[in-house]
């Protein structure tokens, strides 16, 4: 049997996949790096047991860590114009695009996943560094921003190659949710 390789066709399906590849990169970068910031304060917020807000950011990573991302896209695209409307009847909900209901609900969950990364990543630090900071002087703040989270988020870059590639095949459910949002 003779393997014949259909190099116009590779061209043509690699020309398709280029076209493709802006949405599928914006699509995956643009909900990293929002959940990025989200998952700092979240990761923050859980290692320093912030009372009031540990139990809410626990909620939140467990929740949507436990639950799939479809389904997140699809509360907020049919659930958050709906709070919006009962908020702010005057406000026109339709003209918002279906990529930003897309974007925020990525985001958030890019959030949740990174806030475990993040905090796994602080709590590998030796406390034997934050004490050495405090003998020195430094401030939480100055503690967090100079010794911890440089070496945390250092030892989590496997972690968020993971990420980045989860979320880049999770983009792959974008589009199909789009079209069955846009039935309404």
């Amino acid at each position: 049997m003779e393997l014949v390789i259909d190099i116009p066709f590779i061209w043509t399906a690699l020309k398709e996949i280029i076209k493709a590849l802006p949405l599928t990169l914006m699509l995956t970068v643009i909900p990293l790096i929002v959940g990025f910031f989200i998952g700092l304060v979240v990761a923050l917020i859980r290692v320093y047991e912030v009372k009031g807000l540990s139990a809410v950011a626990n909620g939140y990573v467990s929740f949507l860590r436990g639950t799939p991302i479809i389904m997140h896209i699809m509360l907020i695209y049919f659930g958050l114009p709906m709070l919006l409307q009962a908020a702010a009847p005057k406000l026109a909900i339709s003209s918002i695009p279906v990529s930003v209901f897309v974007l925020t609900a990525l985001s958030l969950s890019a959030g949740a996943y990174l806030s475990e990364v993040i905090r796994s990543g602080i709590i590998s630090i030796p406390k034997g560094q934050a004490e050495a900071a405090y003998s020195v002087g430094m401030s939480t703040f100055q503690m967090m921003v100079r010794i911890i989270l440089p070496q945390a988020l250092s030892q989590s870059i496997p972690n968020f190659t993971n990420i980045f590639i989860g979320f880049l095949h999770t983009t792959s459910i974008a589009v199909p949710s789009r079209i069955l949002c846009n039935v309404r």
